[in-house]
Formats: structure tokens, sequence, C-alpha cells
């Protein structure tokens, strides 16, 4: 199950919502592609994702931290796009850290992916500023459309990597979402 954070909030209890966020100034990275931070104290899981992640040409991960803190300091260093952000972690857990990142980097979203299935986890992630909340069963074509739907440069990632144009970036962004609505909506 997907959460996603819009303006007018998001919707506990299963719904997925899906809001086109404003693009910021700042250029994702050089060639286009997002920046991710990755930050899971569970190196074996943390490697898988870095693979799959990688394995998109339009993601980029910036790093790895271990630990809530770790998060924070490299969110302040590496700017990164967005952070997927495990919630049990050592010396800060994933709240925090979420608030951390957030302050630090007030332009980067938080994806929170986890495999707490406590509940309000969602509900204390997303009071904590994320952006999105998943559960580490989720499959890669999810995690992928929650950084895509939360990211700040989805826009000018689209617009610099020459497929598509404003007009049709649009387009292709709102199929996508009733795409991510239908499927999430028989889960």
């Amino acid at each position: 199950m997907i959460f996603v954070r819009t303006a007018q909030g998001f919707a506990p209890g299963g719904f997925f919502r899906y809001d086109i966020m404003q693009p910021h100034a700042r250029a994702a990275s050089t060639d286009g592609s997002l920046r991710v931070l990755i930050a899971d104290d569970h190196p074996l899981f943390a490697e898988a994702l870095t693979l799959t992640l990688e394995a998109d040409s339009r993601v980029e991960v910036a790093g790895h931290a271990q630990n809530g803190q770790e998060a924070v300091a490299l969110a302040s260093e590496l700017r990164p796009d967005v952070v997927l952000m495990d919630l049990d972690m050592p010396v800060l857990d994933g709240f925090e850290a979420t608030r951390g990142v957030r302050e630090v980097s007030p332009s980067t979203r938080v994806v929170v992916v986890t495999a707490s299935a406590a509940p309000g986890d969602s509900a204390k992630a997303f009071a904590a500023g994320a952006s999105a909340y998943l559960r580490k069963g989720c499959i890669t074509t999810e995690l992928l459309d929650a950084i895509f739907a939360v990211a700040p440069a989805t826009e000018q990632t689209v617009l610099r990597s020459g497929r598509t144009g404003p007009r049709r970036g649009r387009l292709l962004r709102r199929l996508a979402a009733r795409t991510i609505r239908a499927r999430l909506a028989f889960q």
C-alpha cells in the first residue's frame, strides 16, 4: 500500500492520493537524473535497493546512510532530491531523521520504506514530514512511482532528458496518476 502526501493532506486507510508537486529551481543532477539517498541500517537491503534503483537510468543513488543521524548529515551535504528512509534505525529513528532531513534540506522529499506494520506509523511519518509511505514488500514499479510522484524535480527531469515537451509531459503525468490510482484501488 502506498500513501502520498498532497497539498490537501493524505488519506489514511488504504487510499492513494496523487498530486503533482511543484518543481523547484535546483537541477536534479547534471545529467537530469533524480538523486536518491538511501537510509537503511540493513546492508543487504540497502545494496539490493541500490542495484534496483541504478537499473533505471533516471535515478542516481547519491549515497547510503546506516543510521538516522548519518541520514540527516548526508542530506545536508549531498542535497538529494529524495531520501528513502527506514523507520527502525539506530542512533536516530526514521521519524526524527525525517524531521531532520526536512529541516536541513527543505526541498528534499522523504519516502518512508519500512517493514513496520504498526498502526499509526504512516500518520506519524507524514506528521514528521514524509511525502510518501511504502512497505518493504512493495514491488519496484511502486517504489519508482512513489519516487517520481514526490520528486521535486520531476518536471525538470522529463524536460531536460528530451523525452517529451511540457504539454506532453503534463499529459503523461496525468495518465500515470490515473494508472497508479486504478492499480492500487484493486489491492
